[in-house]
């Protein structure tokens, strides 16, 4: 009984990566555009250009991951509190990713930074997204 259990729960956590995964590959593509856009047209600042770029894939991205990826109630989602308290998670990965995007832009070409970051950026929001507690509903 244990082992079934234990398996259900790794097909439950493969599927969460899996759709975590397709997310966010729709949303690298939306950071990427919006951050190219910004940075090279706009002539933005990599760092205003980034957190630009962040803010509109943080958007699309809480409620795609939400409704689809770790199928939270509805309920859940419309708290304020959980909203901030994923936001405040992701600016804190946002950061991270930015360090190594600016670090990595003096020694890669701009574009192969960005995915760089955005790699680094991955990891750190899949482990918020899993972990962060969901408020009382």
């Amino acid at each position: 009984m244990v082992t079934r259990e234990r398996d259900a729960n790794l097909r439950s956590h493969a599927s969460e990566l899996l759709r975590f995964a397709l997310v966010g590959l729709f949303n690298s593509g939306v950071d990427f555009s919006v951050f190219w856009i910004c940075a090279r047209t706009l002539l933005l600042p990599l760092l205003a250009a980034n957190f630009i770029a962040w803010a509109v894939a943080f958007s699309i991205s809480f409620v795609i991951n939400n409704y689809w990826t770790f199928r939270r109630h509805r309920s859940a989602f419309l708290h304020l509190s959980f909203f901030l308290r994923v936001a405040i998670g992701n600016l804190l990965s946002w950061g991270v990713a930015t360090g190594v995007l600016i670090f990595a832009a003096h020694q890669l070409p701009l574009a192969a930074a960005k995915l760089l970051s955005i790699a680094v950026g991955f990891v750190l929001n899949f482990c918020i997204g899993k972990f962060m507690p969901l408020p009382m509903v």
